[in-house]
């Protein structure tokens, strides 16, 4: 009977999640048809960046730390099971907070758009696992006030958990990797086996949902088997180091920059402009460099073209938006980045597709710290040639990478 009532709240939080990841990614499309056919939207940057900033300032500064707070709360609620002589602070999540998730689901929605629509450098899963998030709480306080007297057999991390794994799978049309991801996200060491059902259901349900809406994805054209050979494997294991080393970069690149515009002692509206116009600037430079800007918004066209050293551009750029606050995520231009460098390893034979992929999956292996979940993507997404290679990309680089990851919380 439990497992029952699990299978039916998972089909309807996947459905609800595949419906918001496709809406997300539809009005990140359009945001972006309508800044590339309207392309002086850009100089809006600094606008897009400030008009963020005082949206999160007035609606709740806390709703930027929701996500953080959820992965905080699984693990914490996993030490609990693990150690029953450890509290679990359950903070924020009554059923009185319920107007948080309620707010933050639009305000994602809306400041990605905006985002996307003046080419803030960003992905948009972040944003998407964020929704998953919140609805996920929204279902799980509505239950909550409506059985107010019964004890739950359920946990609220096993909420979070699925709506997680059902945001990365239906943005990606990738089910497994969203399975994988939801139950591995907060803490790799740790797969939560407890929220497998419906991790499962949810992430399938809302990939089904997505899929049938037509959402798009990344692709890279002619992927072709290669050998398993011994040289293969030495360069995919060099590869693997080379990636880990970029992606430590990228998180410290990052780190850095927030830290460095968080010290500055001037107001907040002051740091954002300030930022923005860092960006602007690049893009100013990358224009009259090259004639045209590709590094704006998603980026997802140079995952298969473009040379080696936009990877350098793209990190620089991604980082930088990060920090100012724009909305978005990390992991598409993750793959961009990862793509674009090893391209510059054409020497070695290694047909260029097959570089492409191995360099997407190995860099967002190192930046996420989950080598599992990228290699699952990789299978749903770029197909199951080079199989054995691209797992040995993904695990190399991830145990070359350096302490962190792109989920901050992350334990």
């Amino acid at each position: 009977m439990k497992n029952i009532r699990w299978i039916i709240r998972a089909l309807v939080l996947g459905c609800l999640v595949g419906l918001t990841s496709y809406f997300l990614s539809w009005s990140i499309a359009k945001a972006s048809e309508l800044r590339q056919s309207q392309q002086w939207l850009v100089w809006l940057l600094p606008v897009s960046c400030i008009l963020i900033s005082l949206a999160y300032e007035k609606i709740g500064a806390r709703l930027r730390e929701f996500s953080n707070n959820a992965m905080d709360l699984i693990n914490e609620r996993l030490i609990a099971k693990t150690n029953p002589t450890s509290v679990a602070s359950e903070k924020g999540w009554d059923t009185d907070q319920l107007g948080v998730p309620v707010k933050l689901a639009p305000l994602v929605l809306a400041t990605t758009f905006l985002s996307h629509l003046t080419g803030a450098s960003i992905g948009k899963e972040g944003a998407g696992v964020q929704i998953g998030i919140a609805v996920s709480a929204i279902i799980y306080a509505l239950e909550r006030r409506m059985r107010k007297n019964i004890i739950l057999d359920t946990d609220i991390e096993i909420y979070l958990i699925t709506g997680a794994g059902a945001a990365f799978g239906s943005l990606f049309n990738a089910p497994i990797a969203g399975t994988l991801f939801g139950l591995q996200f907060a803490g790799p060491k740790y797969n939560r086996l407890d929220a497998l059902l419906p991790c499962l259901v949810s992430s399938f349900a809302a990939s089904l949902v997505s899929r049938s809406l037509g959402i798009e994805r990344p692709f890279i054209a002619g992927i072709e088997a290669i050998s398993f050979s011994l040289s293969n494997i030495l360069w995919t294991i060099a590869f693997g180091v080379v990636l880990g080393l970029c992606s430590s970069a990228f998180l410290w690149l990052s780190k850095t920059l927030k830290h460095l515009w968080g010290s500055l002692r001037i107001k907040d509206v002051y740091r954002k402009l300030l930022g923005s116009l860092a960006v602007l600037g690049l893009y100013c430079l990358v224009s009259l460099s090259w004639g045209s800007n590709p590094y704006a918004g998603l980026s997802a066209v140079l995952i298969n073209e473009g040379p080696w050293y936009g990877a350098l551009i793209k990190l620089a750029l991604t980082s930088l938006c990060l920090a100012c606050g724009f909305t978005g995520g990390e992991v598409v231009p993750s793959l961009v980045i990862g793509s674009s460098l090893l391209r510059a390893f054409a020497f070695t034979g290694i047909p260029l597709p097959v570089l492409s992929c191995l360099g997407a999956l190995g860099f967002l292996s190192g930046a996420t710290g989950l080598p599992v979940v990228c290699f699952a993507l990789g299978l749903e997404v770029f197909g199951t040639q080079n199989a054995g290679l691209c797992f040995l990309c993904c695990a190399v680089s991830c145990l070359c990478k350096a302490k962190g990851s792109i989920y901050e919380n992350q334990i």
